[in-house]
């Protein structure tokens, strides 16, 4: 931008203002303000000594007629990087591409020479990433070679494209699954935590109903870290990790997604209460035969039916217990790579 001010300055009469107008079409590119952008460069002040009647072609549309007659777009291909299964990245957030100034028009020309060039590769599969000040890149992409979105997160969006015509597209979709985990801690007086939660948007509403305590993974989480976590979060009481009693796999929720839930044994380093207020309304050690003879949780019950041997019908004072079956964590490790958590 400072070079092409300063030749503009150099010029004089027609020859400025045709100057202004090329560097307008440059900056006026979703790439190329971008950068600016990045650089710290207010836009505005760009080219603030053109005249007000060339500033009022650049407002007009001459801006891209004049462009697209001046100079031909590169037709070479988009740098891009190898993803597993032959599949290419075409990444505008990293590299030579991140700063690289492409009017839609340039664009549009260089995408389809990669995806000619990809296709006499054998790759499978296009992915092309975009920054948000870029989104216009994306219906560029779909009305053109007919790229789709396959997921978009805070400040980018991501689409695709098949590549083998005839061949089943076999990307699977985004994110199809949500994660969530919870504690079942028995202490040594066969007592189980649980916890009532706060429901209702505008007026915080006890819930009726005692469950465990748990919640969603985050990101790059395990059971056993996620459990433990959510426990200490929502009633104060630290665990250590012992098995995996169970788990279930839902369908239909929010957005359409499916849902796997694993509940773990844990078991309880401290014993003294002290919840979370903001989420939960009520917090005890409940005797797990006073739980199965006046509770309704569903899950719950089950647990204690299969694995405990507790039934409404005949339930039993416990004291310390132990499961009929679980599932404990042993490593998996394929050479080269590290190991894996894996319940048996």
């Amino acid at each position: 931008a400072a070079m092409a001010m300063a030749m503009a300055q150099s010029l004089s009469g027609a020859s400025k203002n045709s100057a202004f107008i090329s560097m307008s079409f440059m900056l006026k590119s979703p790439s190329c303000l971008s950068s600016i952008r990045r650089s710290g460069v207010p836009p505005r002040t760009i080219g603030s000594t053109r005249s007000s009647s060339t500033f009022r072609a650049l407002r007009g549309g001459i801006v891209g007629t004049a462009m697209s007659t001046s100079a031909a777009p590169s037709e070479a291909h988009l740098p891009w990087s190898q993803l597993p299964y032959m599949g290419a990245l075409v990444d505008f957030r990293e590299g030579s591409l991140r700063d690289l100034c492409l009017s839609q028009e340039q664009f549009a020309l260089r995408l389809r020479s990669t995806v000619s060039h990809l296709k006499s590769e054998q790759m499978k599969s296009c992915w092309l990433q975009l920054p948000i000040a870029l989104s216009s890149f994306a219906a560029v992409a779909n009305t053109n070679e007919g790229f789709t979105f396959h997921h978009a997160k805070d400040d980018y969006v991501v689409l695709k494209l098949w590549l083998r015509e005839g061949e089943e597209d076999k990307v699977p979709d985004f994110a199809t699954h949500q994660v969530g985990c919870a504690g079942f801690v028995l202490n040594d007086k066969g007592e189980l935590l649980v916890v009532k939660e706060y429901t209702g948007n505008r007026t915080r509403t006890s819930s009726p109903v005692w469950k465990l305590p748990g919640g969603m993974l985050d990101l790059g989480e395990s059971f056993e870290e996620g459990a433990c976590r959510e426990v200490f979060e929502e009633t104060g009481i630290a665990c250590d990790f012992a098995s995996v009693l169970c788990f279930w796999n839902r369908h239909g929720l929010t957005w359409g997604k499916s849902d796997l839930y694993v509940v773990c044994r844990l078991v309880p380093k401290t014993l003294e209460i002290s919840a979370d207020e903001e989420e939960i309304s009520d917090c005890r050690w409940m005797p797990l035969s006073e739980f199965v003879a006046t509770q309704q949780h569903p899950l719950i019950l089950r647990i204690c039916d299969v694995l405990y041997g507790l039934r409404k019908e005949s339930p039993m004072p416990v004291q310390h217990v132990e499961p009929a079956v679980e599932m404990v964590k042993y490593e998996v490790k394929f050479p080269g790579r590290d190991g894996y958590a894996t319940y048996f």
